[in-house]
This record gives structure tokens, sequence and C-alpha cells, in this order.
């Protein structure tokens, strides 16, 4: 007997696990956005965004695919910490992880940031 597995929304960001990132990129749980239609996210693979809120690396060279979102637009599921604080979508890294990964659901962006992000993949695509 087969389950469905419950279709991941664009916009929900989920505390995300990257235990065997490299270089220059990002490790440790994080918040990870969700960008990949909700069509495609039925089966184990999902396409997100991580997010950072160490702006002191980013503040001076923000590239223009890198989008900024202001803790406004990033809605809490609960009260529990952390509390949403202003961040940086990395749109350059881009990546397709599994669902397990993705461990907790923590946050929904407003549609304005998920179409910030959107707009930032492309600019990375150069689409």
């Amino acid at each position: 007997m087969s389950t469905a597995l419950a279709r991941l929304k664009p916009g929900e960001v989920y505390r995300g696990e990257s235990r065997d990132a490299t270089g220059h990129e990002q490790k440790y749980p994080r918040p990870m956005a969700v960008v990949s239609i909700e069509k495609a996210n039925g089966g184990e693979i999902i396409v997100c965004v991580p997010l950072t809120s160490q702006k002191s690396k980013h503040d001076r060279t923000l590239p223009s695919w890198n989008v900024r979102i202001p803790a406004s637009e990033i809605k809490p599921v609960s009260t529990a910490p952390p509390i949403p604080r202003d961040s940086i979508a990395l749109c350059d890294q881009i990546t397709a992880c599994t669902r397990e990964r993705l461990h907790q659901l923590w946050a929904h962006l407003t549609p304005d940031a998920l179409e910030a992000i959107r707009i930032g993949i492309q600019r990375v695509l150069g689409l």
C-alpha cells in the first residue's frame, strides 16, 4: 500500500539540515524556503533557497540576485523561538534536497517575499 506524501507549498520555510555542505555552502540547521511549485512537491525532492540572518558578510557586496527579506515578511507558525529576523535569501545557493532534510515547518513567507525570491532566482539563471 502506498501513502501519498503531503505536498509542501511554495513559501513555506522549514528548519533545514545540510550536514555535508562544503566550502561556501550554507551549513548547520537553517531556514530553507520552498520555491518549487506545489505540483512538483509531492515526491522526495524539494527545491529550496537557504535564508541567513548573517548580514555582516553580505551587507557591502549583496549581489542583485540575493534578496533582503524583512522580518515582517516572514510569518512564524508558532510563538516558539526562534523569532523571525531580517534575512537574506541566498538565491545563488538554490538547492534540491530530500524531504528528510526539512525537519519542521517554521514560517510562511508573504507572497511579496516569495516573488522577490523568484526574481532573484531568475537573475542567477539569467532568465
